[in-house]
């Protein structure tokens, strides 16, 4: 039995180790590790304003439009415990650059949502074009009939009412890109009495968590447009309805705009860090009035509902279009739209065309990309892969040890090829300067592969991650192995 320390001070967990004496390793022999300790460097990503802005640009070869799309991202320091609000930066900067009425309109944006997150270590940056449509996700249907004439015409079954017990209820979430719900209103006639009309919303309350479905409460319903039943002097009175500050107190407030003619189109838009209420108008009003804006955090997930109170004889509304968040079902590209209206959103054009995010050299290096221009193919969806796994991205629970310079019957699945494996380390602990103090309890043996005796003054071998890339460590290495 030989007992064997190999040490090194190197940051990579590479050691080649010298001995002024021979050490005989006989035939058939097995070796064990023992122990290791070392300590982790903590790794750090720094964003100011040298490697803060991420860059995209896109260009449909189809329609010749081409867009440039500029972020800039929080300064910060990131280490591995903190990253993944670094990502969801990122994530949050794209969805809130996605821009449907203002200047880059005309290229398309309403339909997108990022996404970035870690597959196996290694960044992806993505988006998705979500569809316009109306009937997905739709599950939820009480007391309303969704006539299938091509304009999904909703009308009440039931007698005009001042409650919510008529609604739609979409399962899943409102986009969180760049998306619209709208609804337009066919006909609409005096329900005679106050509190009648129909909402249309988005609301961080699920359907499922509703307690009383007969009267939703005002907190439930969130965030709202609601046009009442009651004519007055030909009109019917808009207004709207929206949390406080601390979401919480929801108030209907009048927006000052009597609805009169119909075919307008009410709308809940979401895009460049807004949630934006509105009307698309006909006649004598203005193509587009907002009723309301305020601040988008990016991330709340708001669900889209309609509730109608008036009966059919009293109002329809057709030609609903709904974006989902389209990371929550499989993406149908054969749905098109057909909504005519106004100026509308249409689906994203084409599939073909350039599309490259432009990163700073250091960001770059730091995600794991290997150009500082990383290029997708297609316009309509895109997907950015680094090449390689990030520092940040298998702050991980092994460690392998591996011995370069003497042969050991063990293989690696990472790529199916035999590699001297002297042993995994698994650590729990989650802290960014960690310090590594392995001894095993039972020492499981490994037989080397030497043909016959041999005599070693060298031992060559280093430490690395799971994904084979280099450790960063700080300070002495120690590692203490057993030969039999």
């Amino acid at each position: 039995m030989k007992l064997i320390r190999l040490t090194t001070e190197k940051e990579d967990g590479s050691f080649e180790c010298n001995f002024k004496t021979d050490i005989n390793i006989k035939e058939k022999s097995r070796i064990a590790l023992k122990s290791c300790s070392f300590t982790t460097k903590n790794t750090l990503l720094s964003i100011d304003g040298t490697n803060d802005t991420i860059l995209w640009n896109w260009k449909s070869n189809q329609t010749g439009l081409e867009l440039d799309v500029e972020v800039r991202l929080n300064h910060e320091k990131y280490d591995s415990s903190t990253i993944k609000l670094f990502e969801k930066d990122i994530e949050n900067k794209l969805n809130n650059a996605m821009d449907i009425s203002g200047t880059n309109y005309s290229g398309k944006m309403v339909g997108l949502q990022w996404r970035v997150q870690q597959e196996g270590g290694k960044l992806v940056i993505q988006y998705l074009s979500s569809p316009l449509n109306f009937r997905h996700d739709l599950s939820l249907k009480t007391d309303i009939d969704i006539t299938a004439d091509g304009n999904n015409t909703m009308t009440k079954t039931t007698a005009v009412s001042t409650d919510d017990k008529a609604r739609v209820y979409w399962t899943k979430p409102f986009i969180r890109g760049a998306g619209v719900f709208q609804m337009t209103v066919s006909s609409m006639t005096n329900a005679g009495s106050a509190g009648t009309g129909f909402f249309m919303g988005i609301s961080r309350t699920k359907e499922s968590s509703i307690t009383d479905k007969t009267n939703i409460t005002q907190l439930e319903k969130d965030t709202y447009i609601y046009v009442d039943g009651l004519e007055a002097t030909g009109t019917f009175p808009v207004s709207y309805g929206s949390l406080d500050a601390d979401g919480a107190n929801p108030q209907l407030t009048g927006t000052g705009t009597n609805f009169a003619n119909l075919g307008n189109t009410f709308e809940i838009r979401r895009e460049g860090g807004k949630i934006i209420l509105g009307m698309y108008g006909k006649g004598s009003e203005p193509a587009y009035t907002t009723f309301y804006q305020f601040d988008d955090d990016g991330e709340t997930e708001f669900f889209p509902y309609v509730i109608m109170r008036s009966a059919a004889a009293n109002l329809s509304i057709s030609q609903g279009v709904v974006q989902i968040d389209p990371y929550t079902y499989t993406f149908d590209s054969s749905i098109k739209d057909t909504l005519q209206i106004g100026d509308p959103p249409r689906a994203f054009p084409g599939a073909v065309g350039d599309n490259t995010l432009g990163l700073n050299d250091d960001l770059a290096l730091n995600l794991g990309f290997d150009d500082n221009i990383v290029n997708s193919f297609g316009v309509a969806n895109a997907f950015f892969q680094a090449d390689n796994a990030y520092d940040f991205g298998i702050f991980n629970d092994t460690y392998m040890i591996l011995l370069d310079s003497l042969r050991l019957e063990s293989y690696d699945a990472i790529d199916g090829v035999e590699r001297s494996i002297l042993g995994c380390l698994n650590v729990s602990d989650n802290t960014p300067n960690r310090v590594v103090q392995y001894e095993t309890n039972t020492l499981d043996y490994i037989e080397l592969k030497n043909k016959k005796e041999i005599s070693v003054r060298n031992i060559k071998g280093r430490i690395v991650k799971v994904d084979l890339e280099p450790v960063v460590l700080n300070g002495l290495t120690s590692i203490t192995i057993l030969i039999d």
